[in-house]
């Protein structure tokens, strides 16, 4: 009832095209299904589980999504949601890491071990491969460096820094490169013939 905001009663319980008029309350063109405890738990569980067997079969894109899914199942059980999120999150990196010990380039390689580093940069398995791989790229910048091959010398110490950043003469040499490259002089520094 529109005066008084009450709920006004269904007076034909047999038809099936009756509807039911509540205060506040907005009818939906689609069914909707409420669920119970335990099923919710069983579906977010589920899904739970099939993120983290994605992850098994190099599908490492597909797992968060799934995730998210399972998440929406139980949205304000945060003590859920915490309890398995960094194992998911391992789930993840170990199938980048996965990826790029299966990658035919080192390009591969490099894309594959960033991505894992955005969601588990302590895994020992990713560490075990972006650090050796992060020498061989701040080697392989030296050398290019000492052919005048700036662009390609910046890019291998970029990336063994993003690899492995506790390679600080990595990352100083990606920005003496990154000068020359741009023509800059740093403040503090002097500026050479002149």
């Amino acid at each position: 009832d529109e005066k008084t905001g009450d709920a006004l009663v269904m007076e034909n319980h047999e038809s099936a095209e009756a509807d039911l008029w509540l205060s506040g309350a907005y009818t939906l063109p689609a069914g909707a299904e409420v669920g119970v405890k335990d099923a919710v738990a069983k579906a977010a569980n589920k899904k739970r589980k099939r993120a983290i067997k994605l992850a098994s079969v190099d599908r490492c894109e597909d797992v968060w999504p799934t995730w998210k899914n399972a998440v929406r199942h139980r949205p304000f059980r945060t003590s859920w949601r915490h309890k398995y999120a960094s194992q998911i999150e391992r789930a993840v990196a170990e199938c980048f890491v996965a990826r790029a010990a299966a990658a035919e380039t080192q390009n591969g390689q490099i894309k594959a071990l960033l991505a894992g580093r955005e969601w588990d940069h302590r895994l020992p398995a990713l560490l075990a491969a972006a650090r050796p791989l992060a020498a061989a790229l701040e080697e392989e910048g030296d050398a290019l460096w000492a052919e005048n091959k700036l662009d390609e010398a910046y890019e291998a110490f970029k990336n063994s820094v993003e690899l492995d950043p506790r390679r600080s003469w990595a990352r100083r040499k990606a920005e003496d490169v990154r000068d020359l490259r741009l023509r800059i002089v740093r403040p503090g520094r002097k500026k050479k013939g002149g």
